[in-house]
């Protein structure tokens, strides 16, 4: 069967004590028993921009719902189990508002709304499925402390469109506000309202965000996560701040804040080079998710590499132990990577990276030897591995520079016999300028350079008058 629907609206009153339903101006034909349902095989067709009004029944779609520009609104008192939006068919609404008077609605099964889904009364329960909003104009509306979309055990609102430079820009109005000079491409927001946890105790708000853009590099990115007063979950304003899970939720890091208000409900931070992460917000202080790691990173300097990292300490926690791997598999302690915690608080730590490697770490370790892996740092910086020595053949000077690194702790001049010519104590530089001032004949000699780390370096050179 199929049923077509001009621009009038269309009013349906179920009366569920007694089990009848009074639709007025509906075509013939149509079941509306205790709601609206469309059976297996039958179609509905909207042209132009109807209205579907449903008062006090449930929205049950086995067939096919062809929607134009129509508005279907559900509202009404009923009791929640009464008040549903499902079927065995995933429905593409254009326009969905919800207006209950009391009580709220109960999703059973997966939908989309193509352009405006409004909240006017009560709460639209996800019960663990999931609003699609339209990659054009989808988008929620008014929602508010009592009239918003959540779902404590599941499911998720979401919406994907492209973000080229966003500037302050809220897809689909889900309360992840990100700002980026960065062309992100198409980008998947999904807001979710499971209470996130450590397994240690730590809870987030009832909120999170999965964000997964195409591009993940160099974004240079500004988040603000928004968030109810009735979706904190115990967890104090004053003390929110973000956090992310690279693995879907099972471990957390702490990230910080630039700026939050606890009048407008949001909080932000600055800085994220990347986002494709889930994201939520909770404290460090209340419960916290006991994430060490504020931030982290590897600097490229002139003439070496610092890697530095920022943590939230607390009671127990015993060291850090910088670490390399060739293949981010394999990790292997430094022998002079082991820096001991400064105690309970936040605090700053760098590392001069002592050799060179494909990656590197720090794992946090406890005094019961359990321990938290930080973010793998690719090395990157352009310099170069070995000892230099120049020029050869030289007449008044020489040059010594120690590799990535390394600094020269004392340096002494042979001659062919073995004989100690010169002997010159250096304070820890990356690089020292020998003055030979004509105290050598021209002749070949061996320098022996003491690094501050390792063994000796021994290498020859001419000198020429």
């Amino acid at each position: 069967m199929r049923t077509t629907l001009n621009s009038a609206s269309i009013y349906v009153k179920c009366y569920l004590m007694a089990g009848l339903c009074f639709l007025l101006m509906w075509p013939l034909g149509m079941h509306a028993q205790g709601g609206l349902m469309i059976g297996s095989g039958a179609q509905v067709v909207a042209t132009a921009s109807p209205s579907i009004v449903i008062t006090d029944g449930k929205w049950q779609n086995d067939g096919a719902f062809i929607p134009a520009l129509s508005l279907v609104r559900v509202e009404g008192s009923t009791v929640t189990s009464n008040s549903t939006i499902g079927g065995i068919i995933t429905t593409t609404f254009y326009d969905l508002t919800q207006q209950k008077s009391a009580n709220n609605v109960l999703l059973t099964q997966n939908i989309q709304v193509s352009n405006s889904f409004t909240m006017n009364g009560g709460l639209f329960l996800l019960n663990n499925f999931d609003v699609t909003l339209g990659t054009a104009t989808g988008q929620v509306l008014n929602e508010s402390e009592t009239n918003r979309i959540t779902g404590i055990t599941g499911g998720f609102v979401q919406k994907t469109m492209t973000l080229n430079a966003p500037a302050g820009l809220n897809p689909g109005n889900l309360g992840a506000t990100i700002t980026s000079a960065a062309n992100m491409g198409s980008t998947l927001i999904r807001r979710g309202h499971v209470q996130q946890t450590d397994g240690n105790g730590g809870l987030s708000i009832y909120r999170f965000f999965d964000i997964v853009p195409t591009n993940n590099t160099g974004l240079a990115a500004t988040l603000r996560q928004s968030y109810f007063d009735a979706e904190l979950g115990g967890r104090l304003e004053t003390e929110l701040e973000h956090y992310n899970s690279l693995n879907n939720g099972f471990s957390w890091y702490a990230r910080g804040f630039t700026a939050r208000n606890i009048v407008s409900n949001f909080v932000d931070k600055t800085g994220y080079p990347d986002l494709a992460t889930r994201w939520t917000l909770a404290s460090p202080i209340n419960q916290p998710l006991p994430v060490v790691f504020l931030d982290q990173g590897l600097r490229c300097e002139s003439d070496h590499a610092t890697l530095f990292w920022t943590v939230m300490e607390s009671a127990g926690s015993d060291h850090f132990q910088v670490e390399k791997s060739a293949d981010e598999v394999e990790w292997v302690a430094l022998a002079d990577g082991m820096i001991a915690s400064e105690g309970v608080g936040r605090n700053r730590y760098t590392y001069v990276l002592s050799e060179s490697a494909p990656f590197f770490r720090v794992r946090q370790v406890d005094v019961n030897g359990t321990s938290v892996n930080g973010e793998s740092q690719k090395l990157t910086c352009n310099i170069a591995g070995e000892w230099a020595i120049w020029p050869n053949p030289t007449t008044a000077e020489l040059n010594i520079k120690a590799p990535f690194g390394q600094t020269i702790a004392s340096l002494e001049v042979s001659d062919m016999f073995g004989q100690v010519i010169l002997r010159h104590a250096v304070v820890d530089a990356p690089q020292y300028t020998l003055a030979l001032n004509d105290q050598l004949a021209s002749a070949m000699y061996t320098i022996r350079v003491i690094p501050s780390k390792g063994n000796p370096i021994v290498k020859k050179f001419e000198v020429r008058h």
